[in-house]
Protein backbone atom coordinates (compact mmCIF):
# COMPACT_ATOMS: atom_id res chain seq x y z
CA UNK A 1 0.00 0.00 0.00
CA UNK A 2 1.56 3.27 -1.15
CA UNK A 3 0.79 6.52 0.48
CA UNK A 4 0.78 9.53 -1.91
CA UNK A 5 1.83 12.96 -1.43
CA UNK A 6 0.81 16.12 -2.97
CA UNK A 7 3.65 18.05 -4.13
CA UNK A 8 3.47 21.25 -2.09
CA UNK A 9 2.78 19.75 1.44
CA UNK A 10 3.09 21.66 4.08
CA UNK A 11 3.23 25.16 5.18
CA UNK A 12 3.38 26.32 9.24
CA UNK A 13 4.59 29.22 11.57
CA UNK A 14 5.65 28.76 14.54
CA UNK A 15 5.32 30.76 17.66
CA UNK A 16 7.12 30.49 20.62
CA UNK A 17 6.58 32.66 24.00
CA UNK A 18 9.37 33.35 26.46
CA UNK A 19 10.00 31.10 29.15
CA UNK A 20 7.65 32.37 31.31
CA UNK A 21 4.85 32.98 30.12
CA UNK A 22 1.50 31.99 31.91
CA UNK A 23 -1.18 32.24 29.43
CA UNK A 24 -3.95 31.01 31.74
CA UNK A 25 -4.10 29.98 35.41
CA UNK A 26 -7.29 28.82 37.24
CA UNK A 27 -7.17 27.36 41.20
CA UNK A 28 -10.70 25.61 42.66
CA UNK A 29 -10.34 25.58 46.44
CA UNK A 30 -13.61 25.40 47.13
CA UNK A 31 -13.12 22.12 47.88
CA UNK A 32 -9.76 19.53 48.47
CA UNK A 33 -8.72 17.54 45.69
CA UNK A 34 -6.29 14.47 45.15
CA UNK A 35 -2.91 14.21 44.17
CA UNK A 36 -3.22 12.65 40.19
CA UNK A 37 -6.62 13.82 38.32
CA UNK A 38 -6.92 13.24 34.27
CA UNK A 39 -7.85 15.83 31.50
CA UNK A 40 -9.89 16.06 28.42
CA UNK A 41 -10.75 18.37 25.85
CA UNK A 42 -13.87 18.27 24.05
CA UNK A 43 -14.70 19.27 20.58
CA UNK A 44 -16.56 22.61 22.23
CA UNK A 45 -13.37 23.32 23.34
CA UNK A 46 -14.28 22.92 27.19
CA UNK A 47 -11.90 21.49 29.46
CA UNK A 48 -12.93 17.88 31.52
CA UNK A 49 -10.75 17.09 34.31
CA UNK A 50 -11.73 14.04 36.70
CA UNK A 51 -9.53 12.81 39.69
CA UNK A 52 -10.50 11.50 43.33
CA UNK A 53 -11.04 12.28 46.74
CA UNK A 54 -9.37 10.40 49.34
CA UNK A 55 -10.02 9.86 52.65
CA UNK A 56 -7.09 10.71 55.04
CA UNK A 57 -6.25 14.33 55.37
CA UNK A 58 -9.44 15.64 56.38
CA UNK A 59 -9.63 15.14 52.75
CA UNK A 60 -14.08 14.86 53.76
CA UNK A 61 -16.08 12.15 51.98
CA UNK A 62 -14.69 9.45 49.53
CA UNK A 63 -15.90 10.68 46.40
CA UNK A 64 -14.71 10.86 42.84
CA UNK A 65 -15.28 14.39 40.43
CA UNK A 66 -15.47 15.25 37.32
CA UNK A 67 -15.28 18.93 36.57
CA UNK A 68 -16.23 21.31 33.31
CA UNK A 69 -14.63 24.08 32.77
CA UNK A 70 -14.43 26.60 29.37
CA UNK A 71 -11.87 27.37 26.91
CA UNK A 72 -10.61 30.36 29.50
CA UNK A 73 -11.01 27.86 32.54
CA UNK A 74 -13.86 29.41 33.87
CA UNK A 75 -15.71 26.72 36.22
CA UNK A 76 -19.14 25.21 34.52
CA UNK A 77 -20.34 22.71 36.76
CA UNK A 78 -18.88 19.92 39.11
CA UNK A 79 -20.04 16.63 39.46
CA UNK A 80 -19.70 14.03 42.28
CA UNK A 81 -20.37 10.60 42.53
CA UNK A 82 -19.81 7.91 45.63
CA UNK A 83 -18.59 3.79 45.81
CA UNK A 84 -22.54 1.67 45.65
CA UNK A 85 -21.03 0.12 48.24
CA UNK A 86 -21.12 3.13 50.39
CA UNK A 87 -18.88 6.34 51.06
CA UNK A 88 -16.46 4.56 53.37
CA UNK A 89 -15.06 3.12 50.07
CA UNK A 90 -12.40 4.80 47.94
CA UNK A 91 -13.28 5.27 44.38
CA UNK A 92 -9.98 5.32 42.23
CA UNK A 93 -10.30 7.52 39.16
CA UNK A 94 -7.99 5.90 36.56
CA UNK A 95 -9.40 6.39 33.02
CA UNK A 96 -11.00 9.63 31.53
CA UNK A 97 -11.92 9.57 27.92
CA UNK A 98 -14.60 11.55 25.57
CA UNK A 99 -17.32 9.75 24.28
CA UNK A 100 -20.24 9.95 21.34
CA UNK A 101 -22.14 13.03 21.72
CA UNK A 102 -19.86 15.40 23.61
CA UNK A 103 -20.08 13.38 26.97
CA UNK A 104 -17.32 12.04 29.03
CA UNK A 105 -16.41 8.33 30.29
CA UNK A 106 -14.55 8.29 33.59
CA UNK A 107 -12.95 4.54 34.73
CA UNK A 108 -13.06 4.07 38.25
CA UNK A 109 -12.22 1.16 40.72
CA UNK A 110 -15.26 0.19 43.02
CA UNK A 111 -14.24 -1.79 46.12
CA UNK A 112 -17.21 -4.28 47.04
CA UNK A 113 -19.56 -3.17 43.97
CA UNK A 114 -23.45 -3.07 45.17
CA UNK A 115 -25.46 -6.03 43.68
CA UNK A 116 -22.41 -8.03 42.70
CA UNK A 117 -21.01 -11.12 43.51
CA UNK A 118 -17.62 -9.96 43.09
CA UNK A 119 -15.26 -8.03 45.56
CA UNK A 120 -13.76 -5.37 43.31
CA UNK A 121 -15.25 -3.73 39.69
CA UNK A 122 -13.95 -2.09 36.87
CA UNK A 123 -16.68 0.89 36.53
CA UNK A 124 -17.19 3.09 34.11
CA UNK A 125 -19.50 6.39 34.19
CA UNK A 126 -20.48 8.56 31.57
CA UNK A 127 -21.98 11.97 31.64
CA UNK A 128 -23.38 14.29 29.29
CA UNK A 129 -22.17 17.61 28.11
CA UNK A 130 -24.24 19.23 30.92
CA UNK A 131 -22.51 16.65 33.89
CA UNK A 132 -25.98 14.31 33.85
CA UNK A 133 -24.61 10.36 34.00
CA UNK A 134 -26.15 8.68 31.37
CA UNK A 135 -24.98 5.43 31.94
CA UNK A 136 -23.31 3.81 34.70
CA UNK A 137 -21.82 0.37 34.33
CA UNK A 138 -19.68 -2.46 35.95
CA UNK A 139 -17.32 -5.07 34.81
CA UNK A 140 -15.46 -7.74 35.76
CA UNK A 141 -14.76 -11.80 35.12
CA UNK A 142 -13.24 -13.20 38.39
CA UNK A 143 -13.42 -11.88 42.26
CA UNK A 144 -11.15 -9.20 41.96
CA UNK A 145 -11.26 -6.64 39.13
CA UNK A 146 -8.99 -3.42 38.66
CA UNK A 147 -9.70 -1.33 35.73
CA UNK A 148 -6.17 0.68 35.02
CA UNK A 149 -6.94 2.29 31.65
CA UNK A 150 -9.64 3.65 28.97
CA UNK A 151 -9.14 4.65 25.66
CA UNK A 152 -11.78 5.19 23.05
CA UNK A 153 -11.75 2.80 20.10
CA UNK A 154 -12.83 4.21 16.23
CA UNK A 155 -16.75 2.48 16.74
CA UNK A 156 -17.07 5.13 19.30
CA UNK A 157 -16.95 2.37 21.80
CA UNK A 158 -14.26 1.83 24.96
CA UNK A 159 -11.66 -0.71 25.95
CA UNK A 160 -10.91 -0.90 29.66
CA UNK A 161 -7.51 -3.09 29.96
CA UNK A 162 -6.82 -4.00 33.45
CA UNK A 163 -6.35 -7.05 36.29
CA UNK A 164 -8.30 -9.65 37.56
CA UNK A 165 -8.41 -12.81 40.02
CA UNK A 166 -9.19 -13.98 43.00
CA UNK A 167 -9.32 -12.36 46.17
CA UNK A 168 -5.40 -13.35 46.96
CA UNK A 169 -4.67 -12.63 44.00
CA UNK A 170 -5.26 -10.31 40.55
CA UNK A 171 -3.09 -12.23 38.19
CA UNK A 172 -4.19 -12.34 34.76
CA UNK A 173 -4.83 -9.29 32.22
CA UNK A 174 -8.02 -8.13 31.56
CA UNK A 175 -9.21 -6.15 28.63
CA UNK A 176 -12.90 -5.32 27.88
CA UNK A 177 -14.75 -3.90 24.96
CA UNK A 178 -17.63 -1.64 25.05
CA UNK A 179 -19.86 -0.34 22.56
CA UNK A 180 -20.48 3.40 22.72
CA UNK A 181 -23.61 2.76 25.13
CA UNK A 182 -21.73 1.14 27.74
CA UNK A 183 -22.48 -2.45 26.98
CA UNK A 184 -19.94 -5.57 26.98
CA UNK A 185 -19.28 -6.79 24.19
CA UNK A 186 -16.86 -8.75 24.89
CA UNK A 187 -14.31 -10.00 27.96
CA UNK A 188 -11.08 -11.56 27.92
CA UNK A 189 -8.09 -12.67 30.08
CA UNK A 190 -4.48 -13.65 29.59
CA UNK A 191 -1.88 -14.77 31.34
CA UNK A 192 -0.83 -17.03 34.13
CA UNK A 193 -1.46 -17.81 37.83
CA UNK A 194 2.53 -17.54 38.57
CA UNK A 195 2.98 -14.07 37.26
CA UNK A 196 1.16 -10.72 39.04
CA UNK A 197 0.55 -8.25 36.78
CA UNK A 198 1.07 -4.85 38.69
CA UNK A 199 0.00 -2.41 36.29
CA UNK A 200 -0.66 -2.00 32.46
CA UNK A 201 -1.76 0.78 29.61
CA UNK A 202 -3.61 -0.18 26.42
CA UNK A 203 -2.77 1.41 23.01
CA UNK A 204 -5.59 1.68 20.25
CA UNK A 205 -4.27 0.59 16.32
CA UNK A 206 -6.11 0.36 12.89
CA UNK A 207 -5.31 -3.55 13.47
CA UNK A 208 -6.69 -4.05 17.37
CA UNK A 209 -4.65 -3.51 20.65
CA UNK A 210 -1.25 -3.34 22.73
CA UNK A 211 -1.19 -3.62 26.36
CA UNK A 212 2.26 -2.26 27.76
CA UNK A 213 2.61 -4.74 31.21
CA UNK A 214 4.22 -4.32 34.68
CA UNK A 215 4.61 -7.93 36.00
CA UNK A 216 6.59 -8.60 39.10
CA UNK A 217 9.51 -10.17 37.20
CA UNK A 218 9.72 -7.99 33.55
CA UNK A 219 7.55 -5.95 31.46
CA UNK A 220 6.27 -6.72 28.30
CA UNK A 221 3.82 -5.69 25.60
CA UNK A 222 1.22 -8.10 24.51
CA UNK A 223 -0.52 -8.13 21.03
CA UNK A 224 -4.41 -8.56 20.62
CA UNK A 225 -6.69 -8.17 17.65
CA UNK A 226 -9.90 -6.65 17.53
CA UNK A 227 -11.76 -9.34 18.85
CA UNK A 228 -9.72 -9.91 21.73
CA UNK A 229 -7.18 -12.74 20.70
CA UNK A 230 -3.61 -12.65 21.67
CA UNK A 231 -1.31 -12.41 18.98
CA UNK A 232 2.09 -11.87 20.35
CA UNK A 233 3.88 -11.50 23.81
CA UNK A 234 7.57 -9.79 23.78
CA UNK A 235 9.23 -9.09 26.84
CA UNK A 236 11.47 -5.92 26.90
CA UNK A 237 14.77 -6.55 26.90
CA UNK A 238 15.38 -4.77 30.63
CA UNK A 239 15.11 -5.93 34.34
CA UNK A 240 13.35 -4.27 36.47
CA UNK A 241 11.89 -1.74 34.53
CA UNK A 242 8.67 -0.51 35.50
CA UNK A 243 6.58 0.79 32.15
CA UNK A 244 5.30 4.44 33.33
CA UNK A 245 3.35 5.21 29.95
CA UNK A 246 3.29 4.09 26.51
CA UNK A 247 1.75 6.54 23.27
CA UNK A 248 1.55 5.76 19.78
CA UNK A 249 4.70 7.11 17.67
CA UNK A 250 3.97 10.04 15.58
CA UNK A 251 3.75 7.66 12.52
CA UNK A 252 1.56 5.66 13.89
CA UNK A 253 3.31 2.08 13.21
CA UNK A 254 5.50 1.71 16.24
CA UNK A 255 4.92 2.23 20.18
CA UNK A 256 6.51 4.77 22.17
CA UNK A 257 6.93 3.62 26.09
CA UNK A 258 8.52 5.68 28.86
CA UNK A 259 10.23 3.56 31.68
CA UNK A 260 12.60 4.17 34.62
CA UNK A 261 14.92 1.39 36.14
CA UNK A 262 14.82 0.07 39.61
CA UNK A 263 18.12 2.67 40.04
CA UNK A 264 15.78 5.75 38.48
CA UNK A 265 16.74 5.85 34.92
CA UNK A 266 14.34 6.86 32.85
CA UNK A 267 14.65 5.66 29.60
CA UNK A 268 12.27 5.88 26.13
CA UNK A 269 11.66 2.60 24.20
CA UNK A 270 10.69 2.85 20.86
CA UNK A 271 9.10 -0.79 19.41
CA UNK A 272 8.14 -1.13 16.15
CA UNK A 273 4.97 -3.05 16.48
CA UNK A 274 6.32 -5.67 18.47
CA UNK A 275 9.11 -6.64 15.87
CA UNK A 276 12.28 -7.56 18.79
CA UNK A 277 14.73 -6.37 16.51
CA UNK A 278 13.55 -2.92 16.03
CA UNK A 279 13.22 -2.23 19.52
CA UNK A 280 15.52 1.10 20.75
CA UNK A 281 16.33 2.28 23.69
CA UNK A 282 16.90 5.63 24.16
CA UNK A 283 18.21 7.18 27.94
CA UNK A 284 16.09 10.56 28.69
CA UNK A 285 16.90 13.38 31.27
CA UNK A 286 20.11 12.15 32.12
CA UNK A 287 21.16 15.34 33.42
CA UNK A 288 18.31 16.52 35.25
CA UNK A 289 18.22 15.43 38.78
CA UNK A 290 15.41 14.63 41.48
CA UNK A 291 13.01 14.32 38.50
CA UNK A 292 10.33 12.01 38.34
CA UNK A 293 7.91 11.83 35.24
CA UNK A 294 4.36 10.80 35.13
CA UNK A 295 3.17 10.18 31.97
CA UNK A 296 4.25 10.72 28.00
CA UNK A 297 2.22 12.52 26.05
CA UNK A 298 3.00 12.40 21.38
CA UNK A 299 3.22 16.37 20.40
CA UNK A 300 1.11 18.20 17.74
CA UNK A 301 4.53 18.96 16.05
CA UNK A 302 5.02 14.98 15.94
CA UNK A 303 7.56 14.90 18.69
CA UNK A 304 6.60 14.13 22.66
CA UNK A 305 6.23 16.64 25.58
CA UNK A 306 6.93 15.01 29.20
CA UNK A 307 5.54 15.79 32.80
CA UNK A 308 6.19 15.22 36.24
CA UNK A 309 7.94 16.72 39.02
CA UNK A 310 11.00 18.45 40.48
CA UNK A 311 11.95 16.66 43.46
CA UNK A 312 13.05 18.89 46.73
CA UNK A 313 16.49 18.52 48.07
CA UNK A 314 15.92 18.96 51.71
CA UNK A 315 12.79 17.13 53.76
CA UNK A 316 10.27 19.43 52.66
CA UNK A 317 7.28 19.38 50.71
CA UNK A 318 8.14 22.11 47.75
CA UNK A 319 7.53 19.92 44.88
CA UNK A 320 7.90 21.81 41.23
CA UNK A 321 5.97 20.85 37.96
CA UNK A 322 8.03 19.83 35.33
CA UNK A 323 8.06 19.78 31.79
CA UNK A 324 10.48 18.13 29.11
CA UNK A 325 9.67 18.37 25.37
CA UNK A 326 11.42 15.26 23.53
CA UNK A 327 12.07 15.87 19.77
CA UNK A 328 11.70 12.46 17.28
CA UNK A 329 14.93 10.90 18.28
CA UNK A 330 14.37 11.50 22.55
CA UNK A 331 16.49 14.53 21.93
CA UNK A 332 16.04 16.94 24.61
CA UNK A 333 14.94 20.04 23.49
CA UNK A 334 14.14 21.96 26.64
CA UNK A 335 12.73 21.37 30.33
CA UNK A 336 10.64 23.97 32.57
CA UNK A 337 9.97 24.06 36.04
CA UNK A 338 8.11 26.34 38.17
CA UNK A 339 9.27 27.05 41.39
CA UNK A 340 7.57 29.11 44.34
CA UNK A 341 8.54 29.10 47.84
CA UNK A 342 5.17 29.09 48.81
CA UNK A 343 3.53 26.71 47.29
CA UNK A 344 4.15 23.13 45.97
CA UNK A 345 2.58 21.63 42.75
CA UNK A 346 2.30 18.65 41.69
CA UNK A 347 1.06 17.78 38.05
CA UNK A 348 -0.87 15.17 36.96
CA UNK A 349 -1.85 15.50 33.13
CA UNK A 350 -0.58 17.42 30.21
CA UNK A 351 -2.02 18.54 27.15
CA UNK A 352 -0.42 19.91 24.01
CA UNK A 353 -2.64 22.26 22.11
CA UNK A 354 0.01 23.32 18.96
CA UNK A 355 2.03 26.19 18.51
CA UNK A 356 4.06 25.51 21.95
CA UNK A 357 0.86 25.75 24.39
CA UNK A 358 0.43 23.37 26.87
CA UNK A 359 -2.65 23.00 29.44
CA UNK A 360 -2.04 21.16 32.48
CA UNK A 361 -4.07 20.16 35.88
CA UNK A 362 -2.17 19.72 38.85
CA UNK A 363 -2.55 19.45 42.62
CA UNK A 364 -1.44 23.38 44.66
CA UNK A 365 -0.56 23.42 48.22
CA UNK A 366 -0.15 25.88 49.84
CA UNK A 367 3.34 25.50 52.18
CA UNK A 368 4.29 26.75 56.07
CA UNK A 369 6.98 28.09 57.09
CA UNK A 370 8.58 24.18 58.01
CA UNK A 371 7.55 23.17 54.67
CA UNK A 372 4.88 20.75 55.10
CA UNK A 373 2.03 21.45 52.83
CA UNK A 374 -1.76 22.04 53.52
CA UNK A 375 -4.71 23.43 51.38
CA UNK A 376 -5.19 21.00 48.83
CA UNK A 377 -6.04 22.53 45.85
CA UNK A 378 -6.94 21.93 41.60
CA UNK A 379 -4.81 23.36 39.39
CA UNK A 380 -5.50 24.58 35.75
CA UNK A 381 -2.69 26.03 33.89
CA UNK A 382 -2.14 27.22 30.34
CA UNK A 383 1.48 27.70 29.53
CA UNK A 384 3.84 28.63 26.80
CA UNK A 385 7.35 27.19 27.98
CA UNK A 386 9.10 28.06 24.95
CA UNK A 387 12.70 27.02 23.71
CA UNK A 388 15.58 26.57 26.80
CA UNK A 389 18.08 28.80 24.20
CA UNK A 390 16.72 32.58 24.10
CA UNK A 391 17.00 34.18 21.02
CA UNK A 392 19.99 36.66 20.78
CA UNK A 393 19.65 40.10 20.94
CA UNK A 394 21.53 40.74 17.77
CA UNK A 395 18.86 38.43 16.29
CA UNK A 396 15.56 40.33 13.94
CA UNK A 397 12.57 39.68 16.39
CA UNK A 398 9.69 39.77 13.64
CA UNK A 399 11.03 37.11 11.80
CA UNK A 400 9.54 35.85 8.80
CA UNK A 401 8.41 31.84 8.98
CA UNK A 402 10.42 29.59 6.70
CA UNK A 403 8.51 27.05 3.95
CA UNK A 404 9.09 23.55 3.09
CA UNK A 405 8.27 21.97 0.43
CA UNK A 406 7.98 18.03 -0.45
CA UNK A 407 8.05 17.42 -4.88
CA UNK A 408 6.89 13.77 -4.84
CA UNK A 409 8.38 13.56 -8.48
CA UNK A 410 11.41 13.77 -7.67
CA UNK A 411 11.73 12.85 -4.29
CA UNK A 412 13.24 16.34 -2.85
CA UNK A 413 12.27 18.47 0.13
CA UNK A 414 13.20 22.86 -0.70
CA UNK A 415 14.16 24.96 1.84
CA UNK A 416 13.58 28.41 1.26
CA UNK A 417 14.29 31.13 4.40
CA UNK A 418 13.18 34.43 4.27
CA UNK A 419 16.30 36.70 4.55
CA UNK A 420 15.95 38.00 8.14
CA UNK A 421 16.74 34.78 9.35
CA UNK A 422 20.84 34.51 10.26
CA UNK A 423 21.85 31.64 8.41
CA UNK A 424 24.66 30.72 11.43
CA UNK A 425 21.86 28.94 13.34
CA UNK A 426 19.94 27.05 10.54
CA UNK A 427 20.12 23.32 10.51
CA UNK A 428 17.52 20.49 8.91
CA UNK A 429 17.19 17.13 10.29
CA UNK A 430 15.07 14.13 9.29
CA UNK A 431 14.01 11.46 11.05
CA UNK A 432 12.95 7.59 9.69
CA UNK A 433 9.35 6.14 11.70
CA UNK A 434 11.70 5.03 15.11
CA UNK A 435 13.24 8.34 15.39
CA UNK A 436 16.10 7.54 14.07
CA UNK A 437 18.12 10.77 12.49
CA UNK A 438 19.04 9.79 8.94
CA UNK A 439 19.70 13.34 8.38
CA UNK A 440 21.54 16.67 9.63
CA UNK A 441 22.74 19.44 7.86
CA UNK A 442 23.24 22.76 8.42
CA UNK A 443 21.89 25.26 5.98
CA UNK A 444 24.28 28.47 4.63
CA UNK A 445 22.00 29.59 2.05
CA UNK A 446 18.49 31.04 1.73
CA UNK A 447 17.60 28.04 -1.02
CA UNK A 448 18.28 24.26 -0.02
CA UNK A 449 17.52 20.82 -1.39
CA UNK A 450 17.64 17.63 -0.06
CA UNK A 451 17.19 14.73 -1.86
CA UNK A 452 15.39 11.04 -0.95
CA UNK A 453 15.90 8.75 -3.33
CA UNK A 454 18.35 6.57 -2.16
CA UNK A 455 15.54 6.08 1.14
CA UNK A 456 12.88 3.80 1.39
CA UNK A 457 9.16 4.83 1.16
CA UNK A 458 7.61 5.48 4.27
CA UNK A 459 6.75 8.57 6.40
CA UNK A 460 9.23 11.30 7.82
CA UNK A 461 9.75 14.11 9.91
CA UNK A 462 11.45 16.68 9.34
CA UNK A 463 13.07 19.94 11.77
CA UNK A 464 13.99 23.11 10.66
CA UNK A 465 16.02 25.16 13.49
CA UNK A 466 16.32 28.85 12.58
CA UNK A 467 16.85 31.77 14.87
CA UNK A 468 16.79 29.15 17.94
CA UNK A 469 13.01 28.46 16.85
CA UNK A 470 11.93 25.43 15.80
CA UNK A 471 9.57 24.43 12.56
CA UNK A 472 8.76 20.53 11.94
CA UNK A 473 6.67 18.67 9.72
CA UNK A 474 6.73 15.41 8.33
CA UNK A 475 6.23 13.91 4.46
CA UNK A 476 5.00 10.86 3.07
CA UNK A 477 7.68 9.22 0.37
CA UNK A 478 6.44 7.06 -2.30
CA UNK A 479 8.02 4.53 -4.16
CA UNK A 480 6.32 3.40 -7.34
Amino acid sequence: MHIVCKAVFFFLTASFASAQEIILQSEFSDANYPTKTKLVKDANSNYLISGTVYPFANFGSNQAFLMKLDENGNFQWKKTFSSNAGSDNILMVTGLQNSANNGTAVLVNDPEPFGSARFRDARVVNFSSEGDIQWDVHYGKKEINFGNDLKRTSDNGFVVCGLTGDMDCANDILLIKLDSLGNQEWIKSYGNAFVEEQSMHVTVTDSGYILAVNSNSISYLLFVSLDGDSLQKIDLPCFNCYIISATLYPSGNALAILSRENFGAQRLIISYYGLLDEIIWYPILENEQNVAIFDLVTDQDCGFITCGVKLPTDNSENYDIFLAKLGFGSELKWTHAWSSSSRSEMISSVLPEGNGDYTLSAQSRDLDQNGDASNYNLLFLKTNPGLINETPESLPINSEPPKVFFDQKISEVKVELPVSVDKNFCAFRVFDPLGREVLDQKIFSYEASFGFNDYSAGIYFFELEYNHKLFSGKFYLNKN
